[in-house]
């Protein structure tokens, strides 16, 4: 079972499901797991899990609610000098990471060529 502090910021159906599990370097929670209610809440989760969060096999509903609130975090604001790299958008593992610096696609947009 999941300790109730690391279950408070997440949403009802993640306490109904789960644990936590160490999957490889990152934490990784079962494909039931939906997301945090906030963003500040996926922020919290991602420092608590020291960067990076992984979710096994999500179903299609659960997969696309991490990814609604995978796409709800701002590219600046929240995490200034950081970007959020996400895998497995329609199949797998859920992988979300926080990283530092700009996120590698800035590099493509118009007037940022070197």
């Amino acid at each position: 079972m999941a300790n109730e502090e690391s279950s408070l910021a997440l949403g009802q159906p993640f306490r109904r499901c789960a644990q936590v599990l160490k999957h490889g370097a990152m934490d990784a929670l079962p494909g039931c797991a939906m997301p945090p209610a906030s963003v500040q809440g996926l922020l919290d989760l991602l420092e608590k899990a020291e960067g990076s969060v992984q979710v096994l096999d999500p179903s299609e509903e659960v997969r696309a609610a991490w990814r609604r609130l995978v796409h709800a975090v701002p590219s600046g604001g929240h995490i200034q000098g950081w970007h959020l790299v996400h895998r497995g958008r329609n199949t797998g593992d859920l992988g979300i990471e926080l990283r530092r610096g700009r996120h590698p696609s800035k590099q493509y947009q118009p007037g940022n060529r070197s």
